[in-house]
C-alpha cells in the first residue's frame, strides 16, 4: 500500500510539473500510451484493397484529471485549437523511419482539436493506402513520428519540444505501443492480429510498459476500440469480444490496458470476408 502511495505521490507531483498544456500535450504524445488517452483505430477497406487508417486519440479526460488537482486548474485557461499538421512537411527528417514507411506515410495528415468549453481534446491521425499490405508498414512506423510531429507543434525557441524543467528528449523511452507485442497480417480477403510469445515475454522489462502497469494499478487504464469496415460481408470471426454489425461488413473489439497484460489474448483476432 505504502508504494501505491509513493506512486500515486510521484505520478501526480509529475502531472503538477507539467501542467503547462504543452508538457501534458508531450507526455502523451510522446508515449502514445498514456492513461490520459483513449484510443479508437478505424480501417475503413474499399473492394480494391484501398482505403483509409484513422486514429482518434481522445485526450478528453485530462479536462476531469486536472480538476481533480483543484486549486489550479490550467485546462480552464487553455485555448481553444483546431490544427492540422501534413505529415509530408516533416517526414523526411525522422531518422528511424525506412524509406518504405516514409513513401506510406507521407500522405497522412493529424489533426489536433481542443473546446475547452466543451471539455474536449481530440488527435486524429488520417493515412490513405493504395493495398491492404500498407496497413501493417504504416502502424509499425507510426510511434516513430509522434515526437517528431509534437516538435512542429509546440517547438521551443531553439525549435525543438518543449520538455519539463530537468529533462530531455534523450530521456524519454522509446515510443511503444500494444501493437509491438502482435503479429498483424492483413490481405486481400482476411485480417489477422496474433499474439508473438518471444516480444510478450519482455513486457515486464520495457519501461514503457512498466508505466501503463501502473497507471492501472491506480485505477487508470486506457480503453483501445478497433473497427473494421469491410468492403463485403464477413464470411467468418475469430476472438474474444469481437461484434459483428447486423449486415456483417462492420467488426469491432473493445479492450483496456489492464486485459493486455491480464489476457493479451483478447487483442487476437482473425476476420475473413
Amino acid at each position: 500500500m505504502y508504494r501505491l502511495r509513493n506512486h500515486y505521490f510521484l505520478y501526480t507531483s509529475y502531472i503538477k510539473i507539467m501542467i503547462n498544456l504543452k508538457y501534458l500535450i508531450a507526455a502523451c504524445f510522446t508515449f502514445f500510451l498514456a492513461s490520459c488517452i483513449d484510443t479508437t483505430e478505424d480501417v475503413n477497406l474499399k473492394e480494391d484493397g484501398s482505403g483509409v487508417l484513422t486514429y482518434t486519440l481522445d485526450m478528453s479526460n485530462l479536462f476531469s484529471m486536472m480538476g481533480q488537482m483543484a486549486t489550479d486548474n490550467k485546462m480552464d485557461k487553455a485555448k481553444d485549437m483546431d490544427t492540422v499538421i501534413a505529415f509530408s512537411s516533416f517526414i523526411d527528417s525522422v531518422k528511424d523511419l525506412s524509406t518504405q514507411e516514409k513513401q506510406l506515410m507521407r500522405p497522412g495528415k493529424m489533426r489536433l482539436m481542443l473546446k475547452v468549453k466543451d471539455e474536449k481534446f481530440l488527435n486524429t491521425l488520417t493515412f490513405p493506402f493504395k493495398k491492404t499490405d500498407d496497413l501493417k508498414v504504416i502502424k509499425q512506423g507510426l510511434p516513430k513520428i509522434m515526437t517528431e510531429a509534437f516538435k512542429k507543434m509546440t517547438p521551443n525557441k531553439g525549435g525543438e519540444m518543449n520538455m519539463p524543467p530537468g529533462m530531455s528528449t534523450e530521456d524519454m523511452p522509446q515510443p511503444k505501443n500494444f501493437e509491438d507485442f502482435f503479429d498483424l497480417d492483413v490481405t486481400s480477403h482476411s485480417i489477422t492480429k496474433q499474439l508473438n510469445k518471444n516480444k510478450y515475454a519482455t513486457v515486464n522489462d520495457d519501461k514503457s510498459m512498466q508505466a501503463i502497469q501502473q497507471m492501472n494499478s491506480m485505477g487508470a487504464p486506457m480503453t483501445l476500440n478497433y473497427v473494421f469496415n469491410l468492403p463485403r460481408p464477413a464470411k467468418t470471426t475469430e476472438g474474444k469480444g469481437l461484434k459483428l454489425s447486423a449486415d456483417k461488413k462492420k467488426v469491432s473489439l473493445a479492450v483496456t490496458s489492464e486485459d493486455f497484460f491480464d489476457d493479451p489474448k483478447k487483442f487476437e483476432f482473425k476476420i475473413e470476408y
